[in-house]
């Protein structure tokens, strides 16, 4: 059984090397026996001299050949055992070389002894003719070979680039940024898993992903649904979760094709046409069987004569028909290929709202003609009011921007807002995404400022985003805190109090933060403006616990490197106010920590500088720092 076994591996590498010579031999093999036969049927009636100087002829072209070949032979041989296009350039090259030969000592005898034989001419032109013939095959072989060795060039270095890419993602040292005590700026990338679409569902969309998918592969299309959501909303996630829904196996909604397209990171080439037919041609190539693959190559072949306006060259392709015949023929096809398949192609487009408003405008003019294809469901996740800001520059109105907008969508829908309790896990999701929950005890006052600086009620989630992204990058510039406020070694619980309560000013109250961060109010001032936090939802015991204790961080805090100096004068501004309890304490309560953090006090000049460099609205002052105004 072995036996036969080796026998037959060993017939099958021999056929497969017949096929080899077989490419580039068969037709030059033909016009050799033409020839062969030619010669044979009137070599008798030619004149000697004319036949013999034609011979001569051919042999000295098949000598240049054979010269111009042996000089890049080494070139030739090392083609060789990579690929079956090489291999049939190169082995065609030997079979020409050896022909050659064998024509030009053919030739030789015939020339100098003229023998009898009647074979002698007929062997001769065989050779030599059908040598010649294979010069223009095998040109063509080699541009076939060098396309072949690019293509393996360039998936080797894709190969590469990959194992770069993830080395890279991996610290030498095997740790993560979750490990390292850092602070995070960026939010990390959403990731989805087929085998569990909603693990990183956060804001409890998983219900909402559901039913949209079972509206996407339930109407009749074509159709282009719009999917509205401010900045911050979840848009992204939510689509990433309906596509990896869509093609779970636990999904009812499998069989359909499913395609997501980033015109934010995808804009590779500014054309928004280029961009979307590779985008999607790129991501359907994997089908399932056979036809639908031919389908997915065909599609993708006619996605770049597309995309180059018909200036890619394509044999089956290029027909000079122009630009309209090239994107009905896509459509064709891509109507083929979604008829093979489920019936169903989701289009998923996201961040166009991010995107040049010239460039927004195009991947929807382009979206809408190119894919109005039986069997194909295009979702725009946006942002309407931006997106309708935008365009409003290039089309007059905000009103003319909607109505012109309104062209290209069928059916708008939007995301509906996370009810308070997904809004407390997203917030806790944020404190972890951070690394800011290693900064905060259990109930901690840092964590409880915090808590009023994000107060769901207040605040969108980009708001709250934003929020807990400031707060990062202002407490990236102070040391971790021991929480122990008597510990003199480490008074940086003091530092992170004084920033937290400089930024909840700063939302309760531009001016009294102005004037205070500037020299022209003090303590007494800052404090009666921080008691507007109560009115933030906060439970009132704890919102007095927490007022009580960012006036106790701005007693506490030095200005130009110089502790305040709090006089009598200062204290009696409680007693005129009716807060003379309320004083007393604050002032037994600074007398109690300010011996620990002796000559390390918070700095406000300093912390409102970081603070003002993390604020991007209108509002924020550029002057309000001045203490010389």
């Amino acid at each position: 059984m072995g036996t036969t076994r080796a026998q037959l591996k060993r017939w099958r590498e021999g056929m497969r090397w017949l096929r080899r010579i077989g490419k580039p031999i068969g037709v030059p093999l033909v016009i050799g026996v033409f020839a062969a036969v030619v010669t044979a049927m009137f070599s008798d009636r030619a004149d000697p001299g004319a036949l013999n100087l034609g011979l001569a002829t051919l042999i000295t072209v098949n000598a240049v050949v054979v010269g111009l070949v042996y000089s890049t032979m080494r070139t030739v041989m090392s083609l060789t055992a990579q690929t079956d296009e090489r291999d049939s350039y190169a082995l065609g090259v030997i079979v020409m070389v050896v022909a050659s030969i064998l024509g030009v000592l053919a030739g030789i005898v015939h020339l100098v002894w003229s023998p009898e034989s009647a074979y002698i001419l007929p062997f001769t032109a065989f050779f030599l003719v059908g040598a010649i013939a294979l010069v223009p095959v095998l040109a063509i072989q080699e541009r076939i070979a060098q396309a072949a060795e690019a293509k393996q060039v360039a998936q080797s270095l894709t190969a590469d680039d990959e194992a770069d890419i993830e080395e890279l993602a991996t610290p030498a040292d095997g740790s993560t940024t979750e490990d390292s005590g850092l602070l995070r700026l960026r939010h990390r990338e959403f990731v989805t898993d087929l085998s569990d679409p909603f693990r990183h569902d956060v804001l409890g969309r998983e219900p909402q992903v559901k039913a949209f998918c079972v509206v996407l592969t339930g109407i009749e299309a074509p159709a282009v649904l719009s999917l509205d959501g401010g900045w911050g909303t979840g848009k992204t996630a939510f689509v990433r979760m309906c596509s990896a829904w869509m093609q779970s196996e636990a999904s009812p909604h499998s069989d359909a094709t499913v395609v997501v397209f980033n015109a934010w990171t995808q804009s590779y080439t500014g054309d928004p046409l280029k961009d979307v037919v590779e985008a999607v041609t790129g991501q359907i190539t994997d089908a399932d069987d056979e036809r639908r693959r031919k389908i997915a190559r065909l599609l993708e072949r006619q996605a770049a004569q597309v995309a180059s306006g018909g200036m890619v060259p394509d044999g089956v392709l290029a027909d000079g028909a122009g630009p309209r015949r090239d994107i009905a023929r896509f459509k064709k096809t891509l109507r083929s290929f979604v008829t093979d398949g489920g019936g169903r192609l989701v289009v998923f487009i996201d961040e166009l709202d991010r995107c040049r408003p010239d460039y927004a405008i195009g991947v929807l003019e382009k979206v809408r003609h190119i894919f109005d294809v039986a069997g194909v469901v295009v979702v725009l996740a946006v942002n309407h009011q931006a997106l309708e800001h935008a365009v409003g520059g290039l089309h007059g109105s905000r009103d003319a921007a909607e109505r012109y907008l309104r062209r290209f969508v069928d059916q708008a829908t939007r995301l509906t807002d996370p009810s308070d309790d997904t809004t407390v896990k997203f917030l806790e999701h944020l404190y972890d995404e951070t690394g800011i929950r290693s900064r905060m005890k259990r109930r901690d006052y840092t964590r409880l400022m915090f808590e009023a600086l994000t107060t769901p009620e207040h605040s969108s989630l980009r708001d709250l985003e934003q929020a807990v992204h400031r707060a990062a990058f202002v407490l990236s510039s102070i040391p971790p805190a021991s929480h122990d406020p008597f510990d003199k070694s480490n008074p940086m619980w003091a530092w992170e109090q004084t920033a937290m309560t400089l930024m909840i000013l700063r939302e309760v109250n531009r001016e009294a933060y102005s004037r205070f961060v500037s020299g022209y109010g003090d303590a007494f001032d800052a404090g009666r403006a921080l008691e507007a936090v109560t009115n933030w939802g906060i439970p009132m015991e704890v919102a007095a616990s927490v007022v009580e204790r960012m006036e106790l961080a701005l007693l506490l805090a030095k200005r130009n490197g110089m502790e305040p100096i709090l006089g009598e004068e200062f204290w009696n501004r409680y007693d005129d106010a009716g807060l003379e309890k309320h004083g007393k304490k604050m002032q037994e309560l600074r007398g109690k920590f300010l011996g620990p953090i002796m000559g390390q006090e918070p700095d406000v000049e300093h912390l409102a500088g970081l603070i003002e460099m993390t604020a991007f609205d209108a509002s924020a002052k550029p002057g309000a720092l001045d203490v010389t105004a």
